[in-house]
């Protein structure tokens, strides 16, 4: 589609996401651009019905792979979904912000498993990876900002430790790594400054 430009919002943990998004969109808005926000699977489905999700993917295994693939599928119809619609406005400029993406899931679960899936379902890494224009990667707080860590956020958060928000931000930059519009956001300025740093990186995208 034309004057579209699909945009992945994705890290570790209390990251920003959820800020990030609400204020590009606004940000975007100022600009003139069509902006659609795209929620995150994985918190539909925790708060939805699997919150006991840790517990599963340590007990059920199998039962776990499938959790996984319903939200890989569910990623990938609901992103149609905002591409159809945004598609409904063709002549504007738009941009697509995705609360993270099809790739997030690869974090996860193992490399086969992922391949695995995406190949039943007739894709494979690079397709997916050339689905989306842009990926920036907000740094987990637990990495530089260890002070502003907290759960209290997102009821569905389900790394409580440090550690393992560290070892989530790295499983997810790492899922994302063959992208060729990757961006990574740290946390070497407050928060005011990160996302502002987060904004110039979305209008060099859009450009």
């Amino acid at each position: 589609m034309e004057n579209v430009k699909k945009i992945v919002l994705t890290g570790g943990p209390c990251g920003g996401k959820t800020t990030a998004s609400g204020y590009v969109s606004e940000e975007l808005k100022k600009m003139g651009i069509k902006v659609f926000q795209v929620p995150e699977i994985a918190t539909m489905f925790i708060s939805g019905g699997v919150s006991d999700i840790i517990d599963i993917s340590q007990t059920d295994y199998e039962k776990y792979l499938e959790i996984e693939k319903r939200m890989i599928l569910a990623q990938i119809a609901l992103e149609k979904e905002f591409y159809d619609l945004s598609d409904i406005f063709k002549g504007e400029k738009r941009v697509i912000i995705f609360d993270r993406g099809v790739m997030d899931m690869a974090a996860y679960i193992s490399k086969e498993h992922f391949e695995k899936i995406i190949s039943e379902i007739g894709l494979d890494t690079e397709s997916i990876l050339g689905n989306y224009d842009g990926v920036i990667h907000l740094v987990t707080a637990a990495d530089g900002a260890e002070n502003f860590y907290n759960t209290k956020n997102n009821k569905a958060r389900v790394e409580s430790s440090i550690e393992e928000a560290r070892l989530a931000d790295k499983k997810t930059l790492a899922a994302w790594a063959g992208h060729p519009n990757l961006k990574v956001i740290d946390n070497s300025t407050d928060f005011e400054n990160k996302m502002q740093r987060l904004m110039n990186e979305i209008i060099e995208l859009i450009r």
